[in-house]
């Protein structure tokens, strides 16, 4: 039997996709930030997480770990598609 795993982050509708066969979250696995991601399972069970009671940080907060670096990010990714 074939095993699959697609992921990717939530589809927009218009993209026609089937229908995932699991969301997670990066803090059901110890890393405190929410980001949903969505599982293609084929072959594989669900995976099993306990969801942690502290409330995970977002990563649409300015200044936090995801947003840090702004506008000097942005302009590193730019040199490097632009030369």
């Amino acid at each position: 039997m074939n095993k699959i795993c697609i992921e990717n982050p939530v589809p927009s509708t218009i993209f026609e996709l089937p229908k995932y066969s699991q969301i997670i979250q990066p803090y059901y696995f110890g890393d405190m930030v929410q980001k949903k991601t969505c599982l293609w399972l084929k072959g594989l069970q669900p995976l099993k997480y306990d969801i942690p009671e502290d409330k995970p940080q977002s990563t649409k907060i300015p200044g936090n770990w995801f947003n840090k670096g702004g506008k000097e990010v942005k302009k590193n990714i730019n040199l490097i598609f632009l030369n």
